[in-house]
C-alpha cells in the first residue's frame, strides 16, 4: 500500500473510533435528575480537584476535544503518528540460483540501501549482518528447500512486519538472474590493478613468429578484432574502412581477487561506436567464476548489458589465467568445464549464441573440450598456423596487429563459417 495512503487510512480509523466512543457514551448516559440525586446521597468523598478544574484521574470533560486539536490529523505535526509512520519503507528481494541465497534490502527507490548494518534472522535461528553495508547479504551452501528470512527492526526504517518465505533451489535453471544489475560495479568503483589481472595465455604459446598483418578473407572467413577498455578510445569508422568485418567487445569481468562483477569501462562506447560504423559484433566476458551459480551470474551480466540487442557473433566466456593469487586458479578441469557449460547454457537460453575463448594450452590441459563441442570455440595461438588439433571456429592469431583507428596494436582474429 502507498505510504501516504496508509497514513490516511490510519487517520480515518482513529477518527471513526473516536466517534464510536462518543456514540456509546451518549447511548449509556443517565438522566440528569438521577445523576444529581445520586451525587447528593452519596457518602463517597469528593475527588481531589486538579489546577485545571478537572478531577484527578479524569481525562477531560469534553470527549470530543480531539476534534478541536489542529495537530491531531496533521501528519506533519502529530508526533504519535510520526513515531509509527515515519522512516523509509524497506522490502526484501531474494534470489536463489543453486544452493545459494542472495537477499537484497531495497528502499523505496527499488535499490539496495547502503551504509547500514542491517541484521537479518534466518529461519528464526541464525542472525546475519550486512557487514559490508551494501544492502545485499549472500549465503552459500544453503540447504535446498523453504526457509524464512526476517529483517530486524532498525531506527529510521519501516521493516516488513512478517518473515519472508524463500525457496532455495537445488539445481540451476540456467536462466538470467533477477536484479543482476544490483551486483554490477562500475570500473571506477573497484581497484582495476588488483581485480582486472587477466593474462592472455596465448602469449605463452607464441613462438614470436606470428602473422602481425591483417589476413585476407574469403567467402568462408571474416577478419575481426577484440577490444576492451585497455584499448582506449577507438575511431570505429577508420576501423571499418581498414577492412575489419567484426569486433568482439568485452562487456566486463569478474574480479580475480574479490569476485566482484565489473562492467568494462569502454563497453558502451565501443558498442555504440561499432554499431554506428556498420561493424558486426560479438561479446566477451572475462570469467573468474568458481561455481555454476557464479557462471550464471556472469552470463546474466552480459544479457543485462545487451538488453534487447542481438550480436551477430557469439558471446564468449574468456577462460584463462589471472595470476597466482586469482580466485579461480585452483579449479579442477571438470569444475572449470562445468563453469563454461553453465555460462553457455544461460546465454543460449537468453536467445544468443555462446562460446568459449582459451589458449591452445588451456584447451588441452584445463578444459574438457569434448564437453563443449555444442558451442563456438575461439582458440588463442599466436603463430603462423595453429597447432591445436581440436575443433575451433575462431582463431586469435596475434595481439600485435596494426589497424587504422586504433591507438595501439590490437588482437586480430579469423572467424570461419560453419
Amino acid at each position: 500500500m502507498d505510504y501516504k495512503l496508509r497514513k490516511t487510512v490510519i487517520l480515518w480509523v482513529l477518527a471513526l473510533s473516536g466517534l464510536l466512543i462518543l456514540g456509546v457514551l451518549w447511548m449509556n448516559r443517565e438522566p440528569e435528575d438521577s445523576v444529581r440525586e445520586e451525587r447528593q446521597d452519596s457518602t463517597r468523598p469528593p475527588l481531589t480537584e486538579k489546577q485545571d478544574g478537572t478531577a484527578a484521574g479524569e481525562q477531560g470533560k469534553d470527549l470530543s476535544a480531539f476534534l478541536q486539536d489542529e495537530t491531531f490529523f496533521d501528519e506533519e505535526k502529530n508526533s504519535f503518528l510520526e513515531q509509527y509512520l515515519s522512516g523509509e519503507v524497506l522490502t526484501l528481494k531474494t534470489v536463489s540460483v543453486c544452493g545459494d541465497l542472495r537477499i537484497s534490502i531495497l528502499g523505496e527507490d527499488g535499490k539496495p540501501v547502503q551504509g547500514e548494518d542491517f541484521l537479518l534472522k534466518f529461519d528464526e535461528e541464525q542472525l546475519m549482518q550486512d557487514s559490508d553495508r551494501d544492502g545485499i547479504v549472500y549465503l552459500e551452501e544453503v540447504t535446498p528447500g523453504t526457509h524464512q528470512i526476517r529483517l530486524m527492526t532498525m531506527e529510521g526504517y519501516q521493516v516488513p512486519p512478517a518473515a519472508v518465505q524463500v525457496m532455495v533451489k537445488e539445481k540451476p535453471e540456467y536462466l538470467k538472474v533477477e536484479d543482476i544489475e544490483f551486483l554490477i560495479y562500475g570500473a571506477d568503483e573497484v581497484n582495476g590493478a588488483l581485480e582486472d589481472t587477466g593474462f592472455n595465455e596465448a602469449q605463452n604459446d607464441s613462438e614470436k613468429n606470428e602473422i602481425k598483418r591483417r589476413l585476407t578473407t574469403d567467402v568462408n572467413s571474416r577478419l575481426g578484432i577484440d577490444v576492451s577498455e585497455h584499448d582506449g578510445e577507438i575511431d570505429w569508422d577508420k576501423v571499418k574502412a581498414a577492412g575489419i568485418d567484426f569486433a568482439i567487445l568485452r562487456a566486463g569481468y569478474r574480479g580475480s581477487v574479490t569476485g566482484v562483477l565489473v562492467e568494462d569501462a569502454g563497453f558502451r562506447d565501443n558498442l555504440y561506436g561499432a554499431r554506428a560504423a556498420g561493424l558486426d559484433i560479438g561479446i566477451s566476458f572475462f570469467s573468474q567464476a568458481i561455481t555454476e551459480a557464479e557462471a550464471i551470474e556472469e552470463a546474466s551480466v552480459v544479457l543485462h548489458l545487451l538488453g534487447d540487442r542481438i550480436p551477430e557473433y557469439p558471446v564468449y566466456l574468456i577462460s584463462q589465467g589471472a595470476g597466482e593469487q586469482s580466485r579461480a586458479i585452483g579449479l579442477e578441469k571438470e569444475d572449470r568445464t562445468r563453469v563454461v557449460q553453465a555460462f553457455c547454457r544461460t546465454i543460449v537460453n537468453g536467445g544468443l549464441q555462446a562460446g568459449v575463448y582459451a589458449s591452445r594450452t588451456w584447451c588441452e590441459q584445463k578444459l574438457n573440450m569434448s564437453d563443449l563441442e555444442a558451442y563456438s570455440v575461439w582458440v588463442g595461438e599466436h603463430r603462423k598456423s595453429p597447432l591445436y588439433q581440436g575443433y575451433y571456429q575462431m582463431w586469435q592469431y596475434t595481439d600485435e596487429c596494426k589497424v587504422d583507428g586504433m591507438k595501439e596494436p590490437v588482437n586480430a582474429n579469423m572467424f570461419y563459417k560453419k
